[in-house]
């Protein structure tokens, strides 16, 4: 059966990103990925003929609104019969257009909710979003989230939907010491502390702000270094602001990495301060390579933090504390056996040998209905 996805991002490599081409990796043949991409271009195109799906490019809405509703339009009635499932991953309920062409043509319709909170405060976009929940309120079809959270953000408190959790190969993370001494030496990190981020560098991740924990960090601890593996629409204004700090020598910008996995095993700690999650992919990878973690209180989900190494903190704390946190968190768990956490997570619900499993058995469900 093949699947007509929506929802993935054709320029970055976030974390829907990685977990659908990850999700499809990890299927049989029996469900297969095609994705309707609407940025213009797609750097995933390689990745996705290799999991033997396709890609159909539509404009995007921004550009040419009519051309885009025409081009996507002629996709979906193209494929109504060879895709039975129409699959949408939200990140809020404002792009519902998608949603209710595929309606009207017959699709089943699979919504999976992504997201606990809005990525724009704007009051129009909020308009937009409950909206957009209220026409697809009353509409028969599946309804999936990765968190108790997400559901009743996206879909409202009470709403039915079954958890697929936003999981990965965690034998992919697993702590490989070789390659850490590796990774440190190309960058001449010696002995220093890497603090580490991985994610789209964009208003949800909360970067600026990451920058300025790393400031604080920097004073309690001058041989520390930032690692950022990751891009977006901040990136200038994170590499102004570390100009400002004086810290261009200890903040490293490696953009968008393929390998990023390899950078976790170089990192010493993980801070992920964002403003919005619906789980936090990335800190699940961090937790997987054996790394003390430290993210948001009341933001990401308290599922996401599995093993013991993980601080809560509230994105509203000052930096100092945030640093301060960090850094105790840190000295706590130096020289810890990296492979402990990785045993832990490898039994976790975020296994994606697990997980994948569950998917494809509700999508091949849904579309046999």
């Amino acid at each position: 059966m093949r699947v007509l996805v929506f929802g993935m991002s054709g320029r970055l490599t976030g974390g829907i990103e990685t977990f659908l081409l990850n999700m499809s990796k990890f299927m049989s043949s029996e469900c297969i990925f095609d994705y309707v991409i609407m940025d213009g271009m797609n750097i995933h195109s390689e990745t996705i003929r290799k999991n033997g799906g396709k890609s159909y490019a539509v404009a995007p809405l921004r550009e040419n609104p009519l051309r885009s509703f025409v081009m996507l339009y002629k996709v979906i009635r193209k494929n109504r019969l060879s895709h039975p499932v129409a699959y949408f991953n939200l990140f809020s309920m404002v792009h519902v257009v998608p949603i209710l062409l595929c309606r009207i043509s017959g699709y089943r319709i699979v919504l999976h909710a992504h997201n606990s909170n809005l990525q724009q405060n704007s009051r129009l976009y909020r308009f937009l979003h409950k909206t957009g929940r209220l026409l697809l309120e009353r509409m028969k079809c599946l309804r999936i989230t990765n968190s108790p959270a997400s559901a009743a953000f996206m879909f409202g408190k009470g709403s039915k939907a079954g958890i697929v959790y936003n999981a990965i190969d965690v034998d992919r993370f697993r702590f490989n010491p070789g390659i850490r001494k590796k990774v440190r030496e190309e960058y001449g990190l010696g002995k220093k502390i890497v603090v580490g981020f991985s994610g789209r560098l964009s208003s949800p991740k909360n970067p600026l702000f990451l920058v300025e924990i790393f400031n604080e960090f920097h004073k309690l601890c001058g041989d520390s270094v930032l690692m950022i593996a990751g891009d977006g629409e901040l990136s200038e204004a994170m590499k102004k602001k570390v100009g400002e700090y004086g810290l261009t020598k200890d903040v490293i910008f490696l953009g968008h990495v393929k390998d990023v996995e390899k950078y976790y095993q170089a990192f010493d700690l993980f801070i992920m301060p964002s403003h919005f999650e619906g789980l936090g992919i990335a800190l699940v990878e961090a937790q997987s390579a054996g790394l003390p973690v430290v993210t948001s209180k009341d933001v990401v989900p308290a599922i996401a933090t599995v093993t013991k190494q993980c601080k809560r903190v509230s994105v509203k704390s000052p930096a100092k504390i945030w640093a301060a946190d960090s850094m105790k968190l840190f000295r706590e768990w130096e020289g810890m056996n990296r492979d402990d956490a990785y045993e832990i997570m490898k039994s976790s619900k975020y296994n994606i040998r697990r997980e994948s499993r569950k998917l494809e058995y509700l999508l091949m469900r849904e579309g046999k209905r």
